[in-house]
C-alpha cells in the first residue's frame, strides 16, 4: 500500500512475504497469481519511507531476506511487527517504535496556494469577516502582505504567521450599497 504527499511517499506492506526463490514456488502451485509474484519481485522501494512487516513467513519477510536489501533502502526503512531483541545489530535494519514521541515525520513542502487557504480560512473564522465579498477579502490579504509589527505589539489583533490583521481595540467595516 502507497501513500502519496506531495513529493514524499510512504509504503506500507500489510502482509508481504519477500522471497522470490520461496514466492515463485506458489506462483507454480497456484497459492499466488503471476501479476502478483512480479510485483513483490520488482519493487524499487523509491519511496521516503518504508513500513514492512518482518518476521514468520509465509506471511511476513524474514530478516534474513530485508538483510540483503541495500543500505540506501535501510536508511528509509522500518520494520513491524518484529522485537528488536530479534534484529541482528549489524544489519542496518530498525524496528518502528511505538509511542507518540517516535512518530516518524516526513517533511511536506508546503505549496502557497495551501497557505493561502489556510489565511482565508483564518480570515473566515473571525465574526467580523465571515461575509466579507472576496474583492474585499482579497484587499484585506495584501494589506497583511504589507503590513508587519514586531512581538512587542499588543495583543488586541489577529495574526497570521507574523502579521497582524486587526491592530485596535475597535474596528469598523463599511460595505457600499
Amino acid at each position: 500500500r502507497q501513500m502519496c504527499i506531495r513529493d514524499q511517499s510512504i509504503f506500507f506492506s500489510a502482509d508481504t512475504y519477500l522471497e522470490p526463490e520461496k514466492t515463485k514456488q506458489f506462483v507454480e502451485k497456484g497459492l499466488m497469481t503471476e501479476k502478483r509474484y512480479k510485483f513483490l519481485s520488482n519493487r524499487k522501494w523509491d519511496y521516503d519511507c518504508i513500513l514492512h512487516e518482518a518476521g514468520i513467513p509465509p506471511i511476513h519477510t524474514p530478516i534474513s531476506v530485508l538483510r540483503t536489501f541495500s543500505e540506501e533502502v535501510k536508511q528509509k526503512l522500518y520494520l513491524v511487527h518484529v522485537a528488536e531483541k530479534d534484529i541482528p545489530k549489524d544489519s542496518g535494519l530498525k524496528s518502528a517504535q511505538t509511542g507518540f514521541e517516535n512518530s516518524l515525520r516526513l517533511d511536506v513542502e508546503t505549496s502557497p496556494a495551501l497557505l493561502f487557504a489556510q489565511k482565508l480560512n483564518l480570515l473566515s473564522s473571525i465574526p467580523l469577516l465571515e461575509n466579507l465579498p472576496i474583492t474585499n477579502t482579497r484587499d484585506l490579504l495584501y494589506v497583511c502582505l504589507l503590513y508587519t509589527s514586531d512581538a512587542a505589539d499588543d495583543l488586541l489583533c489577529v495574526d497570521l504567521g507574523g502579521r497582524r490583521i486587526i491592530k485596535k481595540k475597535t474596528c469598523m467595516y463599511h460595505e457600499d450599497v
